[in-house]
């Protein structure tokens, strides 16, 4: 059985509402690029994605001549808005959330949906993931590896990782490139992919060993990516 646990999806229902409504989720989403559209989250600079990630028939083919059983269907975190307002940012982790799991259920079990959560708040982090497992089937979360600059092992993160245990939910940590230690000193060469990426990730790790984390909450089950 092979099981493709790093795949990135936008839901089209998702791109549809926001292109509607984003005022409402604090998002602007703009092509200024025929068949490029992109995301201003709040205040951050536009995040690009690629079109290609919504189209559900294409990846269910390109599953198939590859070989893959399953796919694992997570958000980019460049669209994930951190950043964002506490209200704003629990309202685009819904939708984000409800719009993924109406899709896995188009599939024949053979797409699973992974939730994202507004992490810039234990409280609303806590009631979307609670949301996520317990009305739309969720069974897996994705959050950075870092939150707007502050590592997993801090207090206001303690709430969350709690709850995860006691769902039994597996939490995927994915970093964002654009926010990996050290991103201001690779800007060339996509060393922020290359090298960033997998620092964070580390860094995300160590954090949850050493913090305690993981000693306090010996049942909370977390993947690196």
């Amino acid at each position: 059985m092979i099981i493709d646990i790093h795949a990135h999806f936008t839901p089209p229902d998702w791109i549809d509402e926001l292109r509607r409504n984003g005022a409402r989720y604090g998002c602007e989403l703009r092509e200024d690029t025929p068949g490029r559209p992109s995301l201003r989250l709040g205040d951050a600079k536009p995040a690009a994605f690629l079109p290609s990630l919504s189209d559900l028939p294409v990846r269910l083919k390109t599953m198939a001549q590859r070989g893959l059983e399953y796919q694992v269907l997570s958000p980019a975190m460049s669209l994930v808005g951190y950043n964002l307002p506490e209200a704003q940012g629990q309202a685009l982790s819904r939708l984000f959330n409800e719009a993924v799991a109406a899709t896995a259920k188009t599939s024949d079990g053979r797409l699973i949906p992974v939730a994202t959560v507004p992490m810039q708040s234990g409280r609303a982090a806590v009631e979307e993931l609670d949301y996520a497992v317990k009305k739309l089937g969720i069974r897996m979360v994705e959050i950075g590896t870092n939150v707007n600059g502050a590592n997993l092992d801090e207090k206001e993160f303690q709430s969350f990782f709690a709850r995860a245990a006691d769902l039994g939910v597996l939490v995927q940590l994915h970093p964002h490139q654009d926010c990996v230690a050290g991103v201001e000193r690779l800007p060339r060469y996509y060393l922020s992919n290359l090298i960033g990426n997998p620092t964070d990730s580390a860094i995300a790790g160590a954090s949850l060993i050493f913090g305690g984390v993981l000693e306090k909450l010996p049942s909370l089950n977390v993947c690196l990516v």
